[in-house]
């Protein structure tokens, strides 16, 4: 039934002739950026706060940091990481990437030392774009560092299938995960749905374990990886469960070492201190046992039911 639907492309009606039209643009973005420097140089580029740059200063601006890229050695195709808030200077900085030829790695602004450290390693990452803030606790965070913890991310079997010229193109260096998500060149979401007769899509659930807390994506494994550090967790398991607030918010259910004590405020402050503020478990449980398989694989939608 919905295959069918789906072919009708009962939406179609509801478009106007300029929205039905796919436009597929050879151009890259920094191409379309010069368009409009050339189209309306002095028109506003940028708005922030009471703030304003013309295309033609948001050009030359981002040509300083192109050249400042190349003065230090960046060559074309190497990673740039850009770690900075929403501002005008994270546009000058992916701008000014793009022109000098490099890919670009947006960092989340949130994240801890240790999270970037992974990243930074895992992308190979040549130059990293940040605030002075931002890059002075990182090296304090990092001057004596223990060796960090990989964080590994499982794929699992998905439904909604996806194919447009703006997805993701693949996984770095990860091609086992590539032909996961991508059968046929298609991409698996990992949502599970249902499509009604006008044309509208409804996603109902996630196949996938991953966390949606007030918008930001959290891996279950990435706050479990941080609490097994933990001197006194014997074992831990992280599930999303429905917040008013937040959509969904992050808890954790942990059984302990024998002879161990912690309270589980302990375990979400010691959680805070190394993960980025959305991630954290707002809510930690600790039980005697966690619910497992007879194989001893750790039950989450037990964990997830009401108790």
């Amino acid at each position: 039934m919905t295959e069918s639907i789906y072919a009708a492309k009962p939406w179609l009606p509801l478009l106007s002739e300029a929205q039905r039209v796919s436009v597929h643009p050879a151009a890259t973005l920094v191409h379309a950026f010069r368009e409009s420097v050339a189209r309306a140089p002095d028109h506003p580029a940028l708005a922030y706060f009471d703030g304003c740059l013309t295309y033609r200063e948001t050009d030359a601006l981002s040509d300083s940091v192109a050249g400042h890229l190349a003065v230090r050695g960046l060559e074309r195709g190497d990673r740039v990481a850009i770690m900075l808030q929403n501002s005008p200077q994270f546009v000058l900085a992916l701008l000014g990437a793009w022109k000098a030829g490099a890919t670009v790695v947006p960092l989340n602004p949130m994240y801890k030392s240790g999270e970037v450290g992974h990243v930074l390693k895992d992308a190979e990452v040549t130059a990293l774009i940040c605030s002075d803030r931002a890059w002075e606790a990182y090296l304090r965070d990092t001057a004596a560092a223990a060796p960090a913890v990989r964080i590994a991310v499982t794929a699992c079997e998905l439904d909604f299938q996806t194919k447009n010229d703006e997805r993701v193109l693949n996984f770095e260096r990860l091609p086992a995960a590539d032909d996961a998500a991508f059968p046929d060149g298609e991409l698996r979401t990992g949502d599970i749905g249902f499509m009604d007769r006008e044309g509208w899509l409804y996603v109902v659930d996630r196949k996938k374990d991953m966390i949606n807390a007030s918008g930001f994506k959290v891996w279950p494994r990435e706050v479990e990886d941080v609490l097994y550090t933990h001197r006194a967790v014997r074992e831990a398991a992280v599930v999303g469960v429905p917040d008013a607030y937040r959509g969904e918010t992050v808890r954790a259910y942990v059984s302990l070492r024998p002879g161990s004590r912690v309270e589980p405020d302990e375990l979400a402050a010691y959680c805070k201190e190394r993960l980025a503020a959305y991630k954290y478990p707002r809510e930690v449980e600790i039980l005697t046992e966690l619910p497992k398989t007879a194989s001893g694989k750790i039950l989450r939608r037990e964990l997830r039911s009401p108790r």
